[in-house]
């Protein structure tokens, strides 16, 4: 019998990986589960590989493209679920002077946090539509999704000149959000044996908190503390000063 997902020699990704799904496919739940579930013996013990592009749709992405395409859609579900993967940061690149295009515009995509942000003023914009900005020599066309957490370090040459002793961490309004912090040496693959660490971090909307939570691992040279400077963006326009923490590796919150 044919089956939609096949097995596709990777041992680059993972040598345990008996069945590799890249980021060109795109995976219907109902279906997938249904093959797996045929398939599950001949697996065994090893693993499926899922790239995180690949969209995984299920019956509420179907649906919300009938509610909301009007045309060009085959209702298989697959825009509105790589709506919802969109990255935190949309950039648009400028690519006439401004003799020839003195305002740009930009397309910023419908998406559950309902908003972005311009990452220079911090103005709200509603996605699902169109923006227009004046083309400006030294701005970037740049924004951010509105339920993003964005940690800032210090400009550095490159990757280990400096240990980050101090960070910005920019929330951003509108919705939940969450942020998987991971750090390494950054010059060695000990990362593959877990010498990293990782701090999860979560920010709940309706309680205007921040929580971040428990280092997980270490590696050689890691801070032994952060300075953190949070600051927070609401739709409303509305930004917060600056609160202060010292992140030793223990959980703690910070209320706005």
């Amino acid at each position: 019998e044919t089956y939609l997902f096949r097995n596709i020699p990777v041992a680059v990704v993972n040598p345990n990986v008996k069945l590799f799904i890249g980021p060109s496919s795109v995976i219907d739940m109902d279906v997938f589960r249904k093959e797996y579930e045929e398939c599950e013996s001949l697996l065994g013990n090893r693993q499926i590989y899922v790239h995180e592009l690949v969209p995984l749709v299920e019956d509420r992405h179907k649906e919300k493209e009938k509610e909301t395409i009007k045309s060009g859609s085959t209702y298989h579900g697959c825009a509105a679920c790589n709506q919802e993967k969109i990255i935190r940061v949309l950039v648009r690149p400028v690519f006439h002077p401004q003799s020839e295009e003195k305002d740009i515009a930009v397309y910023l995509p419908g998406h559950e946090g309902k908003y972005w942000y311009d990452f220079w003023t911090g103005q709200a914009f509603g996605g699902g539509k169109e923006c227009v900005q004046a083309n400006v020599l030294d701005v970037l066309p740049l924004y951010v999704k509105a339920g993003s957490i964005l940690p800032l370090a210090e400009v550095k040459q490159y990757a280990m000149e400096c240990p980050d002793h101090e960070l910005e961490l920019r929330i951003y309004g509108g919705t939940d959000a969450s942020f998987l912090w991971y750090e390494d040496e950054g010059d060695s693959y000990r990362y593959e044996e877990g010498v990293s660490s990782q701090v999860p971090m979560q920010w709940k909307d309706a309680e205007r908190t921040l929580t971040i939570g428990k280092r997980d691992g270490n590696y050689p040279g890691m801070p032994e503390q952060i300075k953190m400077h949070v600051k927070l963006y609401l739709p409303e326009g509305t930004v917060f000063e600056n609160k202060e923490c010292i992140y030793t590796g223990e959980a703690i919150k910070i209320k706005f």
